[in-house]
């Protein structure tokens, strides 16, 4: 309980709201001999649960399609698109909600700007709530989408298609943070802009060829080519010294600190063939190779063969099986089958440059120099994929079962490799290692009662996936940082374990000698201990997993993972006459997370007075580790929990060379389970509708992500550097996962 003459500010409520979205979306269509089109128009206005952030997005939608003669059919597919998004700069280090976790309620929510004045507690900490009511943070995008087709049919079986598209994709990002909510030490107000233009233009061939021999030998040939061309305009732009601190348009900044553009073309090309064989829809083989040319790849490298092949078997089609009339499918199938990535830089083979000034003399010259390490090498990625599994359906399908279980090798993964800085480049894109995947899938899906009023189905979805690395280009492991947080990818393990120390409790009394006074002797530990760091009862105890006797930097080994052992998902549909309920479940089983957060918030005040968790109020204390170092009558329980450290005791133990590395007690279980959805719906009788030509109307009311049971402080089912494999399994404080209360209608005239 604070002062009642002090300010109580909850920050978290005070950039938290109940926010609300809106949806509307309306069709309409014909159809008649000859033609058929379909056009649909939207819109969505969402706000978002941290104030100030949200999504808007208008979509419009034609399809239409002609039959010119009984020979030739076309059609025509439009699709733009206009959203925008106010962002609020809200997650992420040193983002709102992190600092809204950690600022002390003693600062008003009237105080914290330069306008408003700093509080005297703490003199430049700046208030959230401004910080989003000021920032502009925004995204705005458009799209557009168009398709055209046409399909011949030359003689019976045999079909031509061929498919143009083009699509241009324009995206405008804008920052400007004002200096009123920045900190004294900050001098003037920060704007970038980025503009991205791509377009991307497309062509592809088909000829398909049907045809029955001897009545139950069915094939189909397929031959086709495909080209596409992609190019993108990137514009960045950054200044400075702003006069004015509510116009953020960049011309007014002062000091320009960056302006660049940037064009890249990607074009990609493929042959492709398909043939399939069915005999007596009992024996199903299909086999296809793909020839893919890519030009992110150097000239020797830019062509690759794809091939794959699959085969089935209906088992129930059989003689022998035609007595068990209770088996309503039974298949067997198997595939093999190779694919490739390119999803890299569009120039990562050859070396790109830059200008900058470098002294020569006594005078500073302009020089141009490469960004990056060449590497004509560069080659396509390519998975190879095999799956065996089985489909079983029983009871006239009242209950049906699909199981697979695949094992996925992928050679010359693409990975941008860090350099030692004596090569003079940061980073080189190289095909670097080889991993394997091997896992399951189990879908099962049953219908529990079937009466003419009432219905009841379940569908449950497991899967389970171990990842093994089995090469890394001659290296033994790649060690990747975020934020002082370590992960590491070695040979014969997982990709991206956590890098960390492990921890056994508590130092005691007893793992001290005792000198002559009675009292335990802190320079003369009988445990290891960290090395150069004064130790204390309280503190964290690490692991000597090296046994030299002392903590340090080697002591830290790869523990634990963000891969789950089990996914799954459990949905259970029902229908009462008119009305409809299904409920979702989904969750994960085993797996870890590490809170990174955890370097702000839960330190217990170690480093500055943020912000922090409760518990340690409940922390070691040298000098009453067994009692309340707080009067009783004062009302504020600060006993011990038997498993807090002292504050500095998890600081200092953790700190080497500087640098604060992260433990085993920032690494949770993210085991969970989430009721994902439950959506209940009401169909009204069509003899209510007739007389409004209605043809049908549906009111439906939806909650999504109601609850979620976890032993994890935050959302264990988050990624904050989900673009790099390398670094797994992270939260740095992203944004929080939202409640939503949907309602509806859906008409149909």
């Amino acid at each position: 309980t604070l002062r009642s003459d002090l300010p109580q500010t909850n920050w978290i409520d005070a950039i938290l709201q109940t926010a609300f979205t809106h949806s509307h979306q309306v069709s309409v269509s014909s159809k008649g001999d000859k033609y058929s089109i379909y056009a649909s128009a939207g819109y969505m206005n969402q706000e978002g649960i941290v104030k100030h952030t949200g999504y808007e997005r208008f979509n419009f939608r034609i399809n239409a399609s002609m039959n010119i003669n009984k020979y030739i059919k076309a059609g025509v597919n439009f699709a733009p698109t206009i959203s925008s998004q106010d962002r609020g700069e809200s997650e992420g280090k040193d983002k709102v909600i992190m600092t809204a976790l950690t600022m002390i309620p003693t600062i008003g929510i009237n105080e914290g700007t330069r306008s408003l004045g700093f509080s005297k507690f703490r003199k430049d900490d700046v208030n959230p709530y401004e910080r989003l009511k000021q920032v502009t943070d925004s995204r705005n995008i458009k799209n557009f989408d168009v398709a055209s087709w046409v399909e011949a049919y030359i003689i019976k079986g045999l079909t031509f298609k061929s498919m143009f598209n083009y699509s241009s994709d324009n995206r405008i990002d804008e920052y400007f943070l004002p200096l009123d909510v920045q900190k004294m030490s900050v001098k003037s107000a920060t704007a970038t802009s980025k503009v991205i233009s791509g377009s991307r233009t497309g062509w592809q061939n088909t000829l398909s060829y049907d045809f029955t021999l001897w009545k139950k030998h069915q094939m189909n040939v397929l031959l086709g080519q495909s080209i596409e061309n992609r190019s993108i305009y990137t514009a960045d732009m950054k200044a400075t010294d702003f006069p004015l601190d509510n116009v953020p348009t960049l011309n007014q900044g002062a000091t320009p600190s960056q302006a660049s553009t940037m064009k890249n073309i990607v074009r990609t090309a493929s042959l492709f063939g398909r043939l399939s064989y069915n005999y007596d829809d009992k024996y199903l083989v299909s086999a296809s190779v793909r020839r893919d040319g890519s030009s992110r790849f150097g000239p020797s490298n830019r062509w690759a063969t794809f091939p794959s092949v699959s085969a089935g078997w209906k088992i129930n089609s059989e003689e022998f099986m035609k007595d068990i009339e209770f088996i309503s499918l039974l298949k067997l199938r198997a595939s093999w089958g190779m694919s490739g990535n390119d999803r890299i830089g569009y120039s990562d083979y050859v070396s790109t440059f830059t200008t900058g000034n470098v002294a020569y003399g006594n005078t500073s010259q302009i020089a141009i120099y490469p960004t990056n390490y060449a590497n004509l090498d560069l080659k396509w990625e390519t998975t190879k994929a095999f799956d065996f599994g089985f489909d079983l359906s029983l009871f006239r399908n009242r209950i049906q079962l699909n199981v697979d279980y695949y094992i996925n090798r992928t050679d010359d993964l693409l990975y941008n490799l860090q350099l030692p800085a004596a090569t003079g480049f940061n980073s080189m894109r190289t095909n670097l290692a080889s991993i394997e995947n091997r896992g399951w899938e189990i879908d099962l899906t049953t219908v529990n009662i079937n009466t003419k009023s009432f219905k009841w189905s379940s569908t449950l979805n497991l899967s389970g996936n171990k990842n093994k690395v089995l090469d890394l280009g001659g290296n033994d492991e790649i060690i990747t940082d975020a934020w002082n947080a370590q992960f590491i990818t070695k040979v014969g393990g997982p990709i991206s374990q956590f890098y960390t120390y492990r921890t056994d409790g508590l130092l005691t009394e007893a793992d001290f000698e005792v000198g002559t006074d009675g009292r335990y002797n802190p320079n003369k530990p009988l445990v290891p201990t960290v090395k150069g760091k004064k130790q204390r009862p309280g503190n964290v105890k690490y692991v000597d997993t090296d046994n030299s006797g002392s903590i340090d930097n080697d002591d830290r080994v790869a523990y634990g993972s963000n891969d789950p052992d089990i996914m799954f998902g459990f949905t259970n549909r029902f229908t009462y006459k008119d009305f409809e309920l299904s409920i979702f479940l989904r969750g994960q089983i085993g797996g870890n997370v590490l809170w990174i957060g955890a370097r702000n918030l839960d330190t217990g005040g170690k480093y500055g007075a943020n912000n922090t968790l409760k518990r340690w109020l409940h922390c070691y204390k040298e000098d009453y580790p067994n009692g309340n170092p707080i009067p009783t009558e004062l009302g504020i329980d600060m006993s011990w929990d038997g498993k807090t450290p002292t504050p500095y005791g998890l600081g200092d133990n953790s700190e080497q060379d500087g640098q604060l590395h992260r433990t085993d007690l920032e690494i949770f279980d993210a085991t969970f389970l989430r009721i994902q959805n439950i959506s209940l719906a009401y169909n009204m009788p069509k003899k209510w509708l007739n007389a409004l030509g209605i043809k049908a109307a549906k009111i439906y009311g939806t909650v999504e992500n109601l609850h979620t049971f976890t032993d994890y402080i935050g959302n264990p089912d988050t990624n904050s550097y989900s673009t790099n494999p390398m670094l797994r399994g992270a939260d740095y404080n992203t944004y929080p996962l939202s409640r939503k209360y949907i309602f509806g209608v859906n008409v149909t005239f």
